[in-house]
């Protein structure tokens, strides 16, 4: 028995054949050879890393070294990246101890300071007398700051001073009569900065720092004891100022 095709069937089958068009109201599908699933969702861009400042707040960047960074600062300190090089009167010198009691090899030192309103980069510092100088790299100072340079960082070998940064023993300071100077780069070509010096020391500053009294305008023997050698300062402190006039050299 032969069973009757339905006419929705045979009219599809007939228009297949170009025998008829097919019935209105029917779509046949279109054929994909990738066909998209209905739930299927467009990838999310790539994601991009944000955009980062590659260079300091300064000509010079951040300070690294601080012996200089010391720095420091100073390495990854805010007031690093916003440091600018000094000009002269702005660091200068405040104590020195230039005749420590007893032996001077290794307890001699230079206090410096910053009279600006701004952190200073110290990288490219120099000290020197008539002899030659040293690269003394002390990283960023703050305004107001103070920082001690001296032979030898060993609390042992500098009767307890709190030396910040070594220039070792090629920079010796006489006691009859020196001047010392601070600069930028060497000090034979490059820019002092500001000078200290004084006489032949007589016996008040045995064992005494040099005040430089910057705002009387004065030099005098420092008074207050400090470290373990019986020698008079105030290394990495306000010093006291001088009140009367010079002691004598």
């Amino acid at each position: 028995m032969t069973r009757p095709i339905p006419t929705l069937t045979l009219a599809i089958l007939m228009s297949a054949a170009g025998c008829g068009p097919a019935p209105i109201g029917l779509r046949l599908p279109e054929m994909r050879s990738d066909p998209v699933r209905p739930d299927a969702q467009a990838p999310p861009p790539p994601e991009t890393a944000p955009a980062t400042d590659a260079g300091g707040a300064d000509g010079g960047g951040a300070m690294v070294d601080d012996a200089g960074g010391d720095a420091d600062t100073v390495g990854g300190d805010a007031r690093a990246l916003s440091a600018r090089r000094q000009v002269a009167g702005e660091i200068v010198i405040v104590e020195v101890l230039a005749n420590p009691g007893g032996t001077d090899t290794g307890r001699e030192w230079i206090e410096i300071a910053n009279r600006s309103a701004e952190p200073l980069a110290l990288a490219d510092l120099h000290l020197g007398d008539a002899s030659g100088d040293v690269a003394v790299p002390a990283g960023t100072l703050a305004p107001g700051g103070r920082v001690v340079l001296g032979q030898s960082v060993d609390p042992g070998r500098n009767g307890g001073a709190p030396i910040a940064v070594a220039y070792g023993t090629r920079l010796a300071l006489n006691n009859d009569a020196e001047e010392i100077s601070l600069c930028i780069g060497t000090c034979a070509d490059g820019t002092v900065i500001d000078r200290a010096g004084w006489k032949a020391l007589g016996g008040a500053y045995d064992g005494h720092a040099l005040v430089f009294d910057r705002d009387a305008n004065r030099t005098c023997a420092a008074t207050a004891p400090f470290g373990t050698a019986g020698d008079f300062g105030t290394p990495g402190a306000p010093d006291d100022g001088c009140a009367d006039p010079d002691a004598g050299f």
